[in-house]
Order: structure tokens, then C-alpha cells, then sequence
């Protein structure tokens, strides 16, 4: 069933989670208005450090960012992919993935604004236009915020995983992953916890990243393998044979 929230100035046409497809009508004062599409790939979590955003204008609402989140949308007539992941010292890293117009992948990334980086994305196509990077990583939807702050389970399992990690790191235990986490909630049920799916999502962003930069610098695979082959820290060539 399709619903709209109001937001201010903006309406959300909506049937989330049925759907991932929202639909953004932005109202300006001069009674125009213009669209934006969102296509949520992956919903994402506010952790417990978490870090907010707001708008340049006085008098404008603080929108939280979310780990793992990532969104399709378009901007300049691109299909863009926009991605939030936080980071051990608790910075936020925002990227931008799309094609250009030889059909190449190509990305950005930042650790300070969403939008820092909407600028920058900008800037590579010599255009003047400036966008909000709240409206194009789509922070201040409020179907997303409400499901995210209704999910405490995976919020938590987040947190442990990552305060583990540096706990971990302070002690000089290099190397490790924590995989399973189990619960006793209430004295009788037991809560099972699959951290392996949450290393998943970081391993898949880093392949990518290692794939990318192997395309920019002309690695071919046999060279990266035998790089891989020398230096045991890098991914194995098969584990991202399929990136």
C-alpha cells in the first residue's frame, strides 16, 4: 500500500519496506518543485557513536548518518550509487560510485560531508550546480529513519563487533574476527547473533575498493595475483575474481 509522509518542504511517496523505491517531491518557495528517486540497496544502522548533519540554512534539523547504508539515485543525469561507512576512529566515509560516459566505473570518497562530496562529484563534470547532500544520500527520509531506529537487535550487534575490533587492536591481536555472538534475553531465550554477515558487507566494500584500483591503474589480474602471491596481507586474486 502506498503511503507519503510530509517533511517541512518535502513529500516522500513510499511503500517501504514493500518497496525500496521512494520518490522525493521537493517544494520550493517560488511554488516549483522537482523529484528525486531513491533506490535503498541497503538500509544501514545508526551505531552508538553516531554522526549528525544538518543543512547551511539557520533554523534547519539535524539528520543523523548511518553505517552500511547505500542508495541509488541520479544526479546530473548519472546513475549514481551513494555509500556511508563508518570508520574505527568513528569518522564517517561517504562514497560515490557510477559509470561515466564510456561506461567505466568510477568513485569518490571523503571522510568529512555528503556534502563535501556531491561538491566534488560536481565539480569532475565542470558543472555549477550545487545539491544538498542530505536530500542526495536521502539522510532526512523518514520511512528510513523510523525503520532503522526500530531495529535495536542489529544495532547492538554492530556495536559489539566494531567495539571488539578495537578492543582487539589495542591488545595487539591482529588479524581476528569475532563470528558468532550469543544472548541470554529474560533467563530463558537465547539470541543468536551472525556477525559473519556483518564482516560480509565490509569484505565486499574492500574488494571492490582492491577492483577499482586495479581498472585505474592497469593491474591485470595475473599481476595482482602474483602480487598476492608475494604479499600474504592483500585478498587472494579468486576472492575477488567476481567483484
Amino acid at each position: 500500500m502506498n503511503s507519503s509522509d510530509q517533511n517541512s518542504n518535502c513529500t516522500f511517496a513510499h511503500d517501504y519496506p514493500n518497496s525500496n523505491i521512494i520518490t522525493t517531491t521537493y517544494h520550493e518557495n517560488n511554488r516549483k518543485t522537482h523529484l528525486r528517486k531513491h533506490i535503498i540497496h541497503s538500509l544501514g544502522v545508526y551505531p552508538s557513536n553516531i554522526k549528525k548533519m544538518k543543512k547551511s540554512s539557520k533554523n534547519c534539523p539535524e539528520y543523523e548518518i548511518p553505517d552500511n547504508y547505500k542508495v541509488e539515485t541520479t544526479l546530473e543525469g548519472y546513475k549514481i550509487v551513494c555509500e556511508t561507512n563508518y570508520l574505527l576512529d568513528g569518522t564517517v566515509k561517504f562514497t560515490l560510485n557510477w559509470k561515466d560516459s564510456q561506461g567505466i566505473n568510477r568513485y569518490i570518497s571523503n571522510n568529512n560531508f555528503a556534502s563535501g562530496i556531491a561538491k566534488d562529484f560536481l565539480k569532475l563534470l565542470n558543472k555549477k550546480t550545487r545539491v544538498s547532500g542530505i536530500m542526495l544520500f536521502g539522510f532526512n527520509i523518514p520511512c528510513l529513519i523510523e525503520a532503522r531506529k526500530n531495529n535495536p537487535i542489529y544495532i547492538n550487534s554492530k556495536d559489539m563487533e566494531k567495539e571488539s575490533q578495537i578492543i582487539l587492536k589495542k591488545q595487539n591481536f591482529d588479524n581476528t574476527k569475532i563470528r558468532y555472538i550469543e544472548l541470554k534475553v529474560g533467563g530463558d531465550e537465547v539470541i543468536g547473533i551472525d556477525l559473519s554477515k556483518v564482516n560480509s558487507d565490509f569484505a565486499r566494500v574492500h574488494q571492490d575498493a582492491i577492483v577499482r584500483a586495479c581498472d585505474e591503474a592497469l593491474i591485470p589480474r595475473d599481476g595482482y595475483r602474483h602480487l598476492a602471491a608475494i604479499n600474504p596481507s592483500l585478498e587472494r586474486e579468486y576472492q575477488i575474481s567476481d567483484r
